[in-house]
């Protein structure tokens, strides 16, 4: 017997993983982003993952330290990466 899902349910709400895939693939622009995948965007845990990579890691210092001294939107922290 098969048994079929059918497409009524919510559109699905960005993870944290897709917001990485955003950021190192994809590279949409902030303000092409749908205001869930704006909320999803959750600096901390961005800069957590990406500062994982050696790569990134200068990158992620000096947006570390902007952060603490400045106050930053999301959207200005995402361009700063671009």
């Amino acid at each position: 017997m098969t048994f079929s899902v059918e497409d009524d349910k919510e559109p699905k709400k960005p993870t944290l993983f897709d917001m990485l895939s955003i950021i190192e693939t994809t590279k949409t622009p902030w303000n092409e982003l749908t205001e869930d995948q704006q909320k999803a965007y959750n600096p901390f845990m961005i800069n957590r993952f990406v500062s994982s990579k050696e790569i990134y890691a200068p990158a992620i210092a000096k947006i570390v330290s902007s952060i603490t001294t400045n106050k930053f939107t999301h959207q200005s922290i995402m361009l700063f990466r671009g």
